[in-house]
């Protein structure tokens, strides 16, 4: 029972998918609307931190931003979409470097709550943090702080608990041969956190 990584093959009774999809999409919906408050109508300019390429929830995270971004909100550039190594310190660099060749930004999504750390760092330094938008993924202490001390305005949690027991609950059902479904889904909480 594989939970949060897909498996390549058949070679599975029963996979828990995290849905990062819609995790991207619901905060693609979270910044346009942060950015409606600010400007009158869902429009700006955004910088989009990922994770490793070719990792499973980089892509699906990048997929559901982009793919809402596209859909609902035409207005809302994505100015710079570069990877990071999902580190605190990855995020600074790569922010650093952004912000030499963009000097209007306002938002920063990212795919993960280190990353959002390490970019509050980079617009910190650069005198460039007041005011913009700055979304994380995962809820961790230190976010959930920096949201609370008006630097990141919001994470997307999810939980490795609810994961891991969705998982538990489908071996034992597997080991008891009873049915279990094949894909089973869990989403992101419905509004990122706002602390």
């Amino acid at each position: 029972v594989p939970v949060d990584r897909a498996i390549i093959g058949p070679d599975y009774k029963c996979y828990v998918d995290q849905s990062n999809k819609e995790l991207g999409k619901r905060v693609a919906d979270y910044i346009a609307a942060d950015l409606t408050k600010k400007y009158g109508s869902p429009k700006g300019k955004v910088v989009e931190l990922q994770g490793t390429p070719g990792n499973v929830p980089t892509e699906h995270r990048r997929e559901g931003f982009h793919d809402r971004i596209a859909e609902k909100y035409p207005n809302i550039t994505i100015v710079a979409s570069q990877n990071t190594d999902y580190t605190r310190a990855g995020g600074m660099r790569v922010m650093e470097n952004i912000l030499q060749g963009q000097k209007e930004i306002d938002a920063v999504y990212t795919h993960e709550d280190e990353i959002a750390l390490g970019a509050v760092e980079a617009l910190k330094s650069s005198k460039r943090l007041q005011g913009i938008i700055i979304t994380g993924n995962g809820g961790s202490k230190a976010a959930l702080e920096s949201i609370r001390r008006g630097k990141m305005t919001a994470c997307a949690a999810y939980s490795p608990i609810a994961a891991g027991t969705i998982g538990m609950r489908a071996a034992a059902k597997i080991l008891h041969k009873k049915k279990s479904p094949r894909i089973s889904s869990y989403s992101a909480r419905s509004q990122p956190e706002t602390t």
